[in-house]
């Protein structure tokens, strides 16, 4: 029996290549990220601009991953006042992070802490970048996902400490400000008990943009 040929009589597969996450983003962001010698920093931001159609930001890039808030509005309380105000982070997944640059923070409608705005540290923000975390960031479910850190100045005035979730609140209990999640303390629904600390607050004023940081 002659020996067949090498390569003849069967089809050779070629491995596939996995896409960079980065090919998931939409092409406008990816075309921002990119390090690019020819297009400065400025033209970066005016097509980050376009992209969001935030006409109310000043933008500039950082790097190819970072972009900052020129002159933001600061952060503060109803009737004007500044009381603690700090660095906080909120994670978004890249559709929600567009909404979000374009049309400014909303109130969620559902959350431990009822309608409000949710923020936290770097780590418990990326949790809710592309699905690493469960809701309250309790435990792994999904493969990550491209997705936003959004850094922002936080005016979280007096803080309520929640020993556990009151998901029917509207705003911040009578004479506070923010309402405060504490790590190892306050129970979630489920009677588990919280991972990271995260914070609500309830009117937009009280959130300002600081950085967007892309995840990929």
């Amino acid at each position: 029996m002659p020996k067949r040929e090498k390569g003849k009589g069967r089809k050779c597969l070629k491995k596939r290549k996995p896409k960079p996450p980065h090919k998931f983003l939409p092409p406008a962001v990816r075309m921002f990220m990119r390090v690019d010698e020819e297009v400065s920093d400025h033209k970066a931001a005016q097509q980050f601009h376009q992209l969001t159609e935030s006409t109310n930001l000043d933008l500039i890039r950082v790097n190819s991953r970072i972009i900052r808030v020129l002159n933001p509005h600061p952060a503060h309380l109803l009737g004007g006042r500044r009381d603690n105000v700090v660095a906080l982070w909120h994670g978004s997944n890249i559709e929600n992070g567009l909404s979000i640059l374009r049309d400014g923070f909303r109130k969620g409608y559902r959350g431990m802490f009822g309608a409000g705005i949710y923020v936290g540290s770097r780590v418990k923000a990326q949790g809710f970048t592309g699905g690493r975390l469960s809701l309250w960031g309790l435990r792994s479910t999904r493969e990550p996902e491209p997705g936003m850190l959004l850094k922002l100045s936080v005016a979280l005035g007096r803080v309520y400490q929640a020993p556990e979730a009151m998901n029917k609140l509207k705003r911040a209990p009578e004479g506070f400000d923010s309402v405060q999640g504490i790590k190892g303390v306050t129970k979630t629904w489920d009677d588990r008990k919280l991972q990271h600390d995260e914070w609500c607050v309830y009117h937009t004023c009280q959130v300002s943009l600081l950085e967007i940081h892309l995840i990929d």
